[in-house]
């Protein structure tokens, strides 16, 4: 468990095949082990949201957030990822204490049943978040998942309705593999290559 490519490997795998509740159970021993490690956290927090525990998921996102170092709090918790270009400026030319402001009533609005604590698209956004840290991340080569052109639009987004892949094929001159993300609203993304 202290090894740093052992929880991220295990976690995409399950994720990756919603498989939730196994998910849960590595995290928890996981974070039974390293409760330091926000990785674990984030983990737990995406599985217990998926399963629809609220309570647990934001419990364990918080532990996330307090573990995480300052600079990847800062990137991977950007009201940005979810605001149109020019908002999106807006928010980043503003100081600190007025990004946190703004951000903490962007999801107050969002959530229009303030007096429940269940927190729901905050809780949607960080799980997509850990998601697409999770699923992107290429640790050898200093990749962060959340910020890769399939992170954004996961995490923007959401999971996809329907995907597809179309491998390289030489006798049609396709020489990468290409990936069809299409949503039930009629968004449809296209990535080219791995």
């Amino acid at each position: 468990p202290r090894q740093e490519r052992t929880l991220p490997s295990l976690a995409m795998l399950l994720a990756e095949k919603n498989r939730w509740s196994e998910l849960a159970t590595l995290a928890r021993a996981h974070v039974r082990s390293t409760p330091w490690d926000p990785w674990g956290w984030m983990s737990l927090g995406l599985a217990t949201h998926r399963k629809r525990d609220n309570a647990a998921a934001a419990a364990a996102f918080d532990s996330a957030m307090n573990y995480l170092s300052r600079n990847d709090r800062a990137r991977l918790d950007q009201l940005e990822r979810l605001l149109p270009p020019k908002d999106s400026a807006r928010v980043a030319a503003m100081s600190a204490a007025d990004r946190a402001a703004t951000q903490r009533l962007y999801w107050l609005s969002a959530d229009p049943i303030w007096s429940q604590q269940n927190g729901a698209p905050r809780l949607e956004f960080l799980s997509r978040v850990a998601f697409a840290e999770l699923r992107w991340s290429v640790l050898e080569l200093r990749i962060h998942g959340a910020d890769s052109d399939r992170g954004n639009i996961h995490i923007r987004y959401g999971p996809p309705g329907k995907t597809f892949t179309i491998a390289p094929d030489a006798a049609h001159q396709i020489t990468d593999v290409t990936t069809v993300w299409i949503y039930e609203s009629g968004l449809m993304f296209i990535f080219v290559g791995l």
